[in-house]
């Protein structure tokens, strides 16, 4: 933005020493923001937000304007909607609170949120088949259902923090002074990890729960207490995810290059779901 009001500073310069309107026309004038051009007497002039725009932000109206009275004098410029878009589309702006997002960056964010999406109503659908169909229960039913329940809160959870993600909420795009919101953003990355890290645990359980009935129970009518199982599935982490949380969470506000990364590591987890 700051470059941008120099260029126009210097553009205005030019074309003030170069001039030489008559009585009917507005000359140049720079107003600490931007350039007027020549402009004849009862004519308004609009002009581009002194902001650089993202390529993905498609706002019609994103104009200054000012008007040229009848006795060849400005008024005041009117900025209202360059205020309302540095206050309320602050996603839209090149470095006010990130950098604009590649094109295939933006087309993985939404391979992500649609795959997140069908795996969570996938397996919701599993789950609710698990509970009806009551003739079919036993103990290697339960430790499946508690193994989609964690893909469930993952996936509900991550679509959470897409969408989150892509509008900035935790970057703190909206107001004059924007406030970052890393606690929301590490609690969300903490669900995350808690929920995958369970996940892979549940199934490991389902595993050796299934090798122990062809090998250590295998003519024993003896079984290990569900407790034991849910301590495992859902206790374990707790302290992982709790140190990470303490110590060395990442924070919201990633460059791409790690936020990518990311990307591709949900995407390797999402297809084996589905």
């Amino acid at each position: 933005m700051k470059t941008i009001i120099s260029e126009e500073k210097l553009r205005c310069q030019s074309l003030f020493s170069n001039f030489s309107g008559t009585s009917n026309q507005c000359p140049p004038d720079f107003d600490n923001s931007l350039c007027w051009e020549p402009t004849d007497a009862g004519f308004a002039q609009f002009i581009e937000c002194p902001f650089e725009f993202c390529s993905h932000c498609q706002l019609p109206d994103r104009f200054a304007a000012r008007f040229c009275t009848a006795n060849a004098s400005w008024e005041k410029p009117n900025y209202d909607a360059c205020v309302f878009i540095y206050m309320h589309n602050g996603t839209c702006i090149e470095k006010k609170c990130h950098d604009c997002p590649g094109s295939f960056r933006n087309t993985l964010r939404y391979l992500l949120l649609w795959l997140s999406i069908v795996s969570a109503l996938m397996t919701v659908a599993s789950y609710v088949l698990f509970i009806i169909l009551k003739n079919i229960q036993c103990r290697r039913l339960t430790i499946h259902k508690h193994l989609a329940m964690a893909f469930i809160i993952r996936s509900v959870v991550y679509v959470l923090w897409i969408v989150l993600q892509r509008h900035q909420v935790f970057q703190g795009c909206t107001g004059v002074n924007p406030q970052k919101i890393d606690w929301l953003c590490k609690c969300i990355l903490a669900i995350i990890m808690y929920s995958t890290v369970s996940c892979t645990f549940w199934m490991f359980l389902e595993g050796a729960y299934l090798v122990s009935r062809f090998t250590v129970f295998a003519m024993r009518s003896i079984d290990l207490h569900f407790a034991v199982y849910l301590t495992i599935g859902y206790g374990n982490e707790v302290l992982l995810v709790l140190q990470e949380f303490v110590n060395s969470l990442p924070s919201c506000l990633m460059q791409n290059n790690l936020a990518n990364l990311q990307y591709y590591q949900e995407l390797s987890s999402e297809l084996p779901v589905l």
